[in-house]
């Protein structure tokens, strides 16, 4: 479960045509605090939104506690950091087990996942036969989260946008919320690797 190496992001790079620099960028703005938890889990980010679509918000409303504060677990309406209230990245495996209560498998697909924070409803997407085998691979190593990453990337077209440097195009791959502000951390990043 170690995280990425020179050499993979060399052979990533190398296999989407852009600079190693690029895919480091991404890397660093998506898991700062890198691929796996200090329990050795993939970092993960619940998002509400996503379980209140996934679940058809039958279940909008529900909540769990966490030290005194009340967390959303499903919501409805057009995505909004405020209302999500992400909280810490150490609570986020504990909003996971209050949403999976629920529906299991629909709260995994609403985190975003390792390395590369890639959504877990994204998984044929990311070149899998299943969920399963997407939720596996995420638990298995950086290395397998960097392949889903690039078959993606390769999916939704966005590689283009690397190689280009044209980082305002790939913001996209955050959601449409805040594309300039996206856009900005990972030039900023990318500059940072130069």
């Amino acid at each position: 479960m170690k995280e990425l190496t020179e050499q993979d992001f060399q052979n990533a790079a190398k296999l989407i045509g852009c600079e190693v620099a690029v895919i480091k960028a991404v890397n660093a703005k998506e898991a700062p605090r890198g691929a796996f938890d200090k329990q050795g889990r993939p970092t993960i980010l619940f998002e509400p939104f996503q379980f209140g679509r996934l679940t058809k918000h039958e279940f909008d409303g529900a909540t769990v506690n966490i030290d005194g504060k009340d967390y959303p677990l499903s919501l409805k309406g057009k995505w909004n950091p405020e209302r999500a209230i992400y909280g810490k990245f150490s609570i986020q495996y504990q909003k996971l087990k209050a949403a999976e209560y629920f529906d299991m498998e629909s709260a995994r697909k609403a985190c975003s996942w390792g390395a590369f924070q890639l959504m877990g409803f994204n998984w044929k997407e990311c070149g899998f036969k299943d969920f399963d085998s997407f939720y596996k691979a995420m638990y298995e190593s950086a290395k397998a989260q960097l392949k889903a990453f690039i078959n993606y990337l390769k999916y939704r077209d966005l590689a283009k946008h690397l190689v280009s440097k044209n980082f305002y195009e790939f913001s996209i791959y955050n959601g449409t919320g805040q594309i300039e502000k996206y856009a900005k951390w990972i030039q900023e990043a990318y500059e940072s690797f130069l």
